[in-house]
């Protein structure tokens, strides 16, 4: 699904972290794709991104900080939901933008755990209001009218979860909690540590520019949150990235 035109010119590319050796293009076969603006040679760096939200995996809680997805010995839980842990003074304050929206629902559930993609939804509904991530939101395909039933059915569990959550929603924001929920699915990278094991999940809006092949050209790479993108063989100009 392509960005609205006004979209486009509100958002620029660069800031997403879109290479301007790069293009994004609209194409009929492909929807929307990024494409090399010159011959792109090997190894180079095309995409380099922050996460618009993430969240640690359940599989590494209490070895990793929530904030910087790096391990420490030394973990300081949050004071209110005991969920959350972090290295350090720093990276508590770096995610309470994100982590205030979540704190109470999370305290309320335990001594379940949330799942990750519920998390993401309810972050992202939360940074969504600030209007430059508004706007960069609505760069993210939703494919909603696209989903299977059995996805469909998912995704209402999926929105039972993301309720618990908030705290006495509106009806309006879950509306908008479905329709980030329908980008988050696919939208989503897995971001992986130094042995490219799995530790968390986040949404990345130029990387998420990208579309799937089994023969892909580049590869993402992960240091801490921040993501790279690089190529693994030539790229012609006008080729897609894959």
């Amino acid at each position: 699904m392509a960005a609205s035109s006004s979209s486009a010119s509100s958002l620029q590319w660069g800031k997403i972290g879109v290479s301007s050796q790069l293009e994004v293009r609209e194409r009929e076969a492909w929807g929307r794709g990024v494409y090399a603006a010159t011959a792109l040679s090997t190894g180079l760096e095309v995409m380099r991104a922050e996460p618009l939200v993430h969240v640690l995996s359940n599989d590494v809680r209490g070895q990793l900080c929530d904030f910087c997805l790096r391990e420490s010995q030394s973990l300081l839980k949050c004071g209110r939901c005991k969920y959350v842990r972090y290295c350090s003074k720093t990276c508590q304050r770096g995610d309470w933008r994100f982590h205030k929206g979540e704190c109470g629902g999370i305290a309320r559930a335990q001594p379940h755990s949330p799942t990750p993609l519920a998390r993401l939804v309810v972050r992202c509904l939360l940074v969504d209001a600030e209007e430059e991530t508004q706007r960069a939101t609505e760069f993210l395909c939703s494919n909603e009218d696209k989903l299977s039933l059995e996805v469909k059915e998912d995704a209402a569990t999926l929105m039972v979860c993301v309720r618990l959550l908030l705290e006495n929603p509106e009806t309006s924001a879950m509306r908008r909690a479905y329709t980030l929920l329908c980008k988050a699915l696919c939208n989503t990278f897995t971001i992986h540590g130094s042995g490219l094991d799995p530790i968390g999940a986040g949404i990345y809006v130029g990387p998420s520019l990208l579309n799937h092949s089994c023969r892909p050209n580049c590869v993402a790479v992960f240091n801490g949150t921040s993501m790279t993108v690089r190529t693994i063989e030539p790229v012609q100009q006008g080729h897609q990235l894959l």
